[in-house]
């Protein structure tokens, strides 16, 4: 990421979320209400012709890079799952880690007493904040804004003077970031989630397995994929299987382990007249327990 620029792909994500929620409901894999305002305007037009809105993310990504917007809602509805059931079992606090334009810190009932830690690139989350206070009035109560580069800076010493609690039940959530980080950012960042929060805290993230690629056109994509990220400048880092994913986590002091491909993202989500949506195999999701 450029040092003084916002990341483009918080606004992509904004608009895979944006474009699934015009859907009709029974169609939705995930719906985010608050999506549409964190994109641009010449975007958001667009989604008063839900098929035209379809037709140009199609123009823009999907025909490029097929099955990519059905795996980012499909995860975006795991992870929402994950928060609901962190609620329920009485959640102290959450943690969202390179949070870009996430929203689920506004949109969850459950979490309006809780501290919401927002981690993110200084220029990302100075255009979000911006954001935030033109949609809301003013910045949420509950959201604690972290500026952080994580290859530079560690989360102990970012969290350390903005009331993070240690030894709370917190979930830790890693959406879209793992990817473009070094094995020591991972590994640090691992470290601090494992030593500072309490019993039934959880981590869950996605993360790339280029090695599921096993046709001519799958290893096609993947090669695509990663020239336009590196073009983009953001290029990919970090992969691993979803055979190592487990133990991967249990070395690092993890436990009740568990790794979701774009498969089980497809039964668990895709029903009906969604069925024959495409996922990108790329992506898996790993949640684990501390």
């Amino acid at each position: 990421m450029k040092e003084n620029k916002a990341s483009w792909t918080a606004e992509i994500s904004a608009i895979f979320r944006a474009v699934e929620s015009i859907r009709p409901p029974k169609e939705q894999v995930c719906c985010d209400r608050y999506a549409k305002d964190f994109i641009r305007l010449k975007y958001r037009r667009l989604l008063n012709i839900p098929i035209l809105a379809r037709f140009a993310l199609w123009m823009g990504i999907e025909r490029r890079f097929c099955g990519t917007t059905a795996v980012h809602v499909a995860r975006v509805r795991f992870i929402d799952d994950k928060l609901k059931e962190s609620i329920k079992k009485g959640i102290d606090q959450v943690v969202i880690l390179g949070a870009g334009y996430d929203t689920r810190a506004y949109r969850f009932k459950g979490l309006e007493n809780k501290k919401v830690f927002e981690l993110d690139h200084p220029a990302t989350q100075k255009l979000k904040k911006e954001k935030v206070r033109r949609i809301f009035g003013k910045l949420p109560a509950n959201t604690v804004y972290v500026p952080i580069n994580f290859e530079q800076t560690t989360i102990d010493s970012a969290l350390s003077n903005h009331g993070y609690e240690r030894g709370a039940k917190t979930l830790f959530i890693w959406e879209g970031v793992t990817y473009y980080l070094t094995i020591e950012a991972i590994d640090e960042v691992l470290g601090f989630v494992a030593g500072s929060c309490g019993k039934g805290s959880s981590i869950v993230f996605d993360y790339l397995d280029l090695l599921v690629a096993k046709d001519r056109s799958e290893v096609a994509l993947a090669k695509k994929a990663l020239r336009y990220q590196a073009q983009k400048g953001e290029p990919f880092i970090f992969f691993m299987s979803e055979n190592e994913a487990v133990p991967f986590l249990l070395q690092r002091g993890f436990s009740h382990v568990k790794s979701v491909s774009h498969q089980d993202l497809k039964k668990m989500y895709f029903k009906g007249k969604s069925s024959d949506r495409k996922l990108c195999s790329f992506w898996n999701i790993a949640h684990a327990i501390v």
